[in-house]
């Protein structure tokens, strides 16, 4: 006890002494030598006058007196507690911290921070994001003014573009008018409308280059000749022109058809007087085919109480399920479950392979492909079809006037049944197929490389063979020896990869994988769906490859 008070009485006595650093001898704690013998510094708990503003002996920066031993102010750098939201050390109001020290808050309607906008709303449909950003293609936000979609990605291919536009899923094609699925289910048409086909409620024409939404939540869709028809909410409806066995249907917006059962599909053709629909998910045995007699699967000689009513037609008969069907120009085709192909109806040229009759109205015996031919689908146009076989090899038959066969000669085959079978050549071109299509007079295939061939009959440049056809489009691609064994691809621009094919009567389509739509031939009723100098695209070189407009939808 004696030896503490010494060592108490010694602090103060104006000697600084060991275990001392200073000694003044004095007892004020505000000047450089506190009463602990020790010098003054931040955060001994003596106010040091003239250094400090203050110190509260503790290195706790969220009080009064933070560790600097200054009072604690906005912009020290230090977020006092209870009255600060944040505290950034600098004068900026353009960062996450305002010089008020509060942070920005997106929707408040001023622009703080590192904030783009703000229009105080949660509309991230306008010009202003939820995030206080300005809109732009792949935020995940729909900005009404300029896009259509946006799945918060740039990446095309996954139903919304990178330009945050929805993506076609397919095309097709009648004889003089095209339409187009998109990923958010409106079907948009274009060409010709002089029997109401686009389904736009008149048959005044389009002006080229221009298209308009036919019909919205489409899930499947099929053009004909004249006609156009779509299923929506497993409802059968139609536009344009039928010409029936006695009557006629024509509708120049969608009509709903009483089918008699829910339609899961419809499938017709480009140049179809008809159109067939599915009850049942494909392969399916439930299917009932309306339009021209003749061609729908049923004799033709039952009592039909209304031709313009689908519910009173009979349905098709049928050998086995469905798996693909095409219908022509007054006759059917059909891939079965079974691995045949079996077509009726007219059976002018031999367009429905058989022997047995002229006019077929029911299916009969497979069409005699090979013993080595396995069908994968099949197209049908006026008046000759084709079948894509599992193994990406084509075959075709019915007329041959022009070489739309594909063999190097005019002759017609399919009425022979010596000319069938293992006696029926594959068509040569050069690689695998992956889908076909067939016109009035030409036929094409999408190769697996993802390049397309045409041939057959060369007049209104629907070959796309400028350079061999000639200007003049008198040379016929397919009727003479070695013709398509050497045929090129169509140009459709460098690096141009094709993901699906259509045609018309005399015009093709191309959906690449860009999501572009790219079309060539005839176009004097606006069937290429674009503007051009003149009414055939593909009789010139210079039209064809990175000058090949692509179709503007919007």
């Amino acid at each position: 006890m004696h030896r503490g008070s010494l060592r108490q009485r010694t602090c103060g006595n104006g000697k600084v002494e060991p275990g001392e650093k200073c000694d003044d001898g004095n007892d004020d704690d505000s000047d450089d030598c506190p009463t602990t013998c020790l010098e003054a510094t931040c955060g001994d708990g003596f106010l040091h006058a003239e250094k400090e503003e203050c110190d509260d002996g503790n290195d706790d920066d969220t009080d009064d007196c933070p560790s600097t031993c200054t009072v604690a102010r906005c912009g020290d750098g230090f977020v006092h507690a209870e009255q600060e939201e944040c505290d950034d050390g600098n004068q900026s109001d353009e960062d996450d911290c305002l010089t008020s020290c509060k942070k920005p808050v997106c929707g408040n309607g001023v622009v703080e921070g590192r904030e783009e906008c703000d229009d105080g709303n949660e509309n991230s449909s306008d010009d202003c994001t939820i995030h206080c950003k300005q809109p732009t293609c792949g935020d995940g936000f729909v900005h009404v003014e300029d896009e259509e979609c946006d799945d918060g990605n740039t990446t095309t291919g996954d139903g919304c573009s990178a330009s945050c536009r929805w993506e076609i899923t397919s095309i097709r094609l009648g004889s003089r008018h095209g339409c187009a699925l998109f990923e958010n289910r409106n079907l948009r048409c274009w060409g010709a409308n002089d029997d109401g086909q686009l389904g736009i409620g008149t048959t005044d024409p389009l002006p080229l280059g221009s298209s308009l939404v036919a019909a919205r939540e489409v899930s499947k869709f099929s053009l004909g000749a004249f006609n156009t028809c779509a299923v929506i909410s497993n409802q059968a409806y139609c536009w344009g022109r039928f010409d029936l066995w006695e009557g006629r249907f024509r509708a120049m917006l969608p009509a709903k058809l009483d089918v008699g059962f829910p339609v899961h599909d419809v499938k017709s053709g480009t140049m179809g007087l008809h159109a067939c629909f599915f009850g049942g998910e494909i392969p399916s045995s439930h299917l009932k085919c309306w339009g021209f007699l003749n061609a729908l699967g049923f004799d033709s000689s039952l009592p039909i109480a209304d031709y313009e009513d689908p519910s009173t037609y009979p349905l098709s008969d049928l050998p086995s399920p469905v798996v693909e069907l095409s219908a022509g120009s007054r006759f059917t085709c059909a891939v079965f479950s079974d691995d045949s192909i079996r077509c009726w109806g007219y059976n002018e040229y031999g367009k429905a392979a058989r022997a047995d009759c002229t006019f077929c109205d029911t299916a009969g015996d497979p069409v005699n492909l090979g013993q080595n031919f396995t069908p994968r689908d099949v197209a049908s146009g006026y008046q000759h079809a084709c079948a894509l076989g599992t193994s990406g090899s084509v075959k075709c038959w019915g007329v041959n006037r022009y070489g739309e066969l594909g063999y190097g000669d005019s002759t017609e085959r399919g009425r022979d049944p010596a000319l069938l079978g293992d006696a029926l050549p594959e068509v040569p071109l050069g690689g695998a197929a992956t889908a076909i299509a067939v016109g009035c007079d030409f036929s094409c295939a999408l190769l697996v490389d993802g390049t397309v061939k045409c041939w057959g009959r060369a007049m209104n440049g629907a070959l796309g063979q400028p350079a061999l056809t000639g200007a003049d489009l008198l040379n016929n691609l397919g009727d003479e020896p070695g013709e398509v064994d050497e045929l090129p691809p169509i140009d459709l621009g460098p690096d141009s990869r094709v993901v699906q094919i259509a045609v018309g009567c005399s015009s093709a389509c191309a959906l690449l994988d860009t999501d572009e739509v790219k079309c060539w031939g005839w176009n004097r009723d606006g069937q290429l769906g674009v503007r051009t100098d003149d009414d055939i695209v593909g009789d010139d070189p210079r039209e064809m490859g990175a000058a090949l407009k692509s179709i503007e939808f919007r």
